[in-house]
Order: structure tokens, then sequence, then C-alpha cells
């Protein structure tokens, strides 16, 4: 019976074995074999990504990299790319993933052009990919909870309660991001030790989380580097972070093997900017000098599915009659006001999304002043500019761009932007690089002095500025906000 036992568990065991092989080859198969073959990556260039107009960087949502706050986007990765961007002339196109090998294959497979994250160098990561220069040198420590009375007890006393040496994990459970390099350096430490350390690596939270599971008691220990361990200290008074379990380590930005120009500018830009007084400006404001506001606790950021404004509420109600994702109207209400509800305008507009005067009695309101009037007019007058456009731009990523402009502008100025676009052979019904240049021109007498132009004059840099701000910010709360998936626009409510 015995013999019968340990033969079925060897079974299990080798199946186990084979499994995580296949895995493995499964993850990195797209980087064996020869580089020569017909689906070898082409070299991405500094031309290429000028040429495309944006910078694809995958990001991670946390409380330092990349969040929102009442709306606004924040974050020290997200600053310094915005910089990045700003010195190639592009737009920034921000993706958010945390899982290592998810981020080598979507670099390898041209998903990405940059991973801007602090990934520590290892041998075995570099076989698969390039690393810029390190960014950053942080060792990894220990996030354990001190006991609920822990300020009230002696040095002594609350010590003996806490690991303290790496030769007491022995037998201790830790948990950890799946395939991150804690689960690595642990595998490591518990032959250094010669004692068993359980190393549970969790697919689905990211290391704040289970930073937070620590401090809320759902589990005992996770690792994490220290700067980042330091920030959410701070946010939560009863963890430690005191017991370091590695060296320091660097980490460094990931671009794809093969790319080797992009690489070069891309360390040529870091090692210029990273020895720069405006790095050290964005590195106290996040690390050194950092507010409360900015923690995964506060009601209003995206870091624990927060809010962006206290009247998300009645946004989302609103935009839910009026078939509008909820995200867009944040976006038109934090560029207009800034969740401002006594904003006004030195032209009279006022409150959250800065309705006038005129809008407000072509729809036969009197009072919209307060929130959930001033956005039920708002969301009117999106309504009807929809609906204006809806027939000849029946595409609702298009088409919201031409509402957007009409609603910063007024629609007669767009409609001649799209006469224009239409006499000078452009096509009327796409807005960029189309409708959107010529309502740039309409400042130039050659275009507002046009016999097709019933509006004249318009300083149109500003509406070719506001959709783009709008749209920008729209995409962000994508990224950080959960909402139900469909169209900007559907079709017009009735």
């Amino acid at each position: 019976m015995k013999k019968i036992v340990a033969a079925v568990i060897a079974s299990i065991l080798l199946f186990l074995i084979v499994m995580s092989i296949v895995k493995l080859k499964h993850i990195y198969a797209p980087f064996e074999g020869d580089n020569d073959s017909d689906i070898a990556k082409a070299e991405l260039t500094v031309e290429d990504i000028k040429t495309s107009g944006k910078l694809r960087v995958a990001v991670g949502n946390n409380s330092i990299d990349y969040f929102s706050y009442k709306g606004r986007m924040m974050g020290f990765k997200y600053e310094i790319l915005k910089k990045l961007c700003d010195d190639l002339g592009v737009q920034m196109e921000l993706h958010i993933e945390s899982n290592i090998p998810d981020l080598i294959i979507g670099i390898e497979d041209g998903e990405y052009d940059l991973i801007a994250q602090d990934i520590t160098i290892t041998k075995g990561r570099k076989e698969f990919v390039n690393f810029t220069i390190p960014v950053s040198c942080a060792e990894q420590v220990l996030v354990q909870r001190r006991p609920d009375n822990w300020y009230l007890l002696p040095t002594e006393k609350l010590d003996s309660m806490m690991v303290r040496t790496q030769l007491d994990l022995g037998g201790k459970e830790v948990v950890v991001p799946t395939s991150s390099s804690y689960a690595e350096r642990l595998r490591n430490l518990s032959e250094e030790i010669g004692d068993t350390i359980t190393i549970v690596e969790n697919s689905d939270e990211t290391i704040e989380e289970l930073i937070a599971d620590v401090a809320n008691g759902d589990i005992d220990y996770t690792i994490a580097q220290r700067d980042v361990a330091d920030v959410n200290q701070r946010y939560y008074r009863n963890l430690d972070v005191e017991l370091p379990v590695s060296f320091k380590q660097n980490n460094a930005w990931v671009v794809a093997r093969g790319d080797d120009e992009w690489l070069e500018y891309v360390n040529n830009w870091l090692e210029e900017f990273l020895n720069s007084k405006s790095y050290e400006t964005l590195y106290s404001k996040y690390y050194l000098k950092r507010r409360s506001y900015i923690s995964p606790k506060n009601m209003y950021t995206s870091l624990d599915g927060g809010k962006l404004s206290p009247f998300d509420d009645i946004i989302k109600a609103e935009a839910k009659a009026h078939k509008v994702d909820w995200r867009l109207v944040a976006a038109i209400i934090y560029n207009e006001s800034g969740f401002d509800p006594n904003a006004n305008s030195w032209a009279g507009a006022t409150g959250l999304m800065q309705i006038m005067p005129e809008v407000a009695t072509t729809f036969n309101v009197t009072s919209y002043t307060e929130p959930k009037d001033n956005i039920e007019v708002g969301l009117r007058l999106i309504d009807w500019l929809n609906k204006a456009f809806l027939e000849e731009i029946p595409d609702p990523d298009e088409r919201i761009k031409f509402v957007l402009a009409s609603y910063n502008v007024g629609m007669g100025h767009v409609r001649d932007a799209q006469r224009l676009a239409e006499k000078y052979g452009k096509d009327k019904s796409v807005w960029d690089g189309n409708v959107d240049t010529f309502l740039r021109d309409k400042s130039k007498p050659k275009y507002y002095q046009d016999p097709v132009v019933k509006y004249g004059y318009c300083r149109g840099e500003e509406p070719y500025r506001y959709v783009l701000k709008v749209m920008d910010t729209y995409h962000h709360y994508c990224n950080l906000i959960e909402g139900e998936e469909g169209a900007v626009l559907s079709g017009a409510v009735q």
C-alpha cells in the first residue's frame, strides 16, 4: 500500500514539474529562436516613435508611479514620462501592467515601446530584454504587522514579537506577486538559511495591495523594495519594515532586445535627467515631502478603486440617463472647473460644467448652479450636439471630438472648419489632421475671411487643445477607474 501511495505521489510531482516547464516555455517562447526569422520584430528607432506621434509605455498603477487625485493625474513615473514625451515631441500612451512575464511578452511583441517600472536587473531577465541604466538602487525588506498595542510595548518586548533576523523567516509563509524578484530572492534566502520559507505567489494583487493586506491582517508577511515599503509605512502605522532580506539591487527600465538606437536615446536622456534639478524636485515631492493625500486610503484617489470627486454618484447617474460614459463626463468637468461647483469664468460660465446663461435659456432651465442641475444642463447640451453630428459621423469615438470642440467653442465654428476641410480636399468627417487643422487656422485672415466661413474669426487653438486635454484625461480615467465597457457615446438621447 505504501508503495502505491508513493508511486501516486511521485506521478503527481512529475506532472506538476512538467506543467511548470510547459508554462515557462509558453511564457518565454516568443524570445527563443533565430532572430533572423520571418517573425523577428523590426528594430524600433527614435524616428519610428516620433513618426507615430506617441510613446507606448507600460506603468504600474500605485501610490508612487501613476494615479489620480481629485481627478488630477499624478505620479513620479507619470511626471518623468511627461518630460520624456515633451522632449520627443510625442503624446504619451500609458498601459497598466505589473506582472513581469506579461510585461516581458508585451515589450517583445511590440505592444510597448518602453517599460517604465523599476524592475530588478537579473541575469535571467537580461536574456530576454534590454535594461536601461539603473534608475534606482534599493534593498528588499520584510513587511510585517506590529501587534495592536505596539506603541505601548518596551522595545525589547516588541522585538521579541517580530521577525528580526533572516533566520527567523524559517517556517514562515510570505506572500509576494507572481514571478517577481521577491519570489526569486526568497527562494535563494531559503537555501541560504537552510530552512523552508513557504512562498505564496499571488497573481491578482500588486505589491501595494499585498502591503495593505499585511496591515489589515489578511496575510502576515510580504516583501517590498525599501522605498516602496517606507512610503506605505506612512499610511499604515502598524507596519514594520526594518528587516532587510537582500543587499541593494539595481533597478532599471526596459526596452526590447535589438532596439539599440532607442536604448541609447533613453539611456542618454535618463543620465541627463537623473542628474537634473527637476529630478531632485520630483523625488522630493513623491518620496521625501509626500503628503497624506497621496495614499491608497484617500477616498479621492484611484488607488483603491476610489473616487474622482465628491460628485461621482451624481455624475454616474446623470451619465447613465444620457447614455454617456461617466468617465468622459468627469473628464469634461475636470477640464472645465476642476470639480469646483462654485467656479465662474470671466465670460459668465458657471458651475461644474461651466454652463453659459444662453445654454440654460435654450433648454428652458432657470436654475443650474447646483451640481445636479449643472451636470444635467451640460449633458443635455452634449446630447444635442451628439445628435447634430450623429448621421454624418457614425463612429462615436470620432464623433466625440466634434462634440467636445463644439461644447467648447460652439458648433458654428466647427461647421466652418468642416466646410474649409471639404474645400481644401480634406475629410470633413475626420477630426485629427483634417477638421482640427482648419479650426486652428480660423484665426488667420485667409481662412476666417473665406466665403465658406459663416461665423468669422475664431481663436481655434483653444478648442483644439481642449479636445486633446479632455480626451487625454478621459483615457487616463479609463486606465485607472473601472467603468462599463462600450462606446464613449451611444446614439443621441431622444
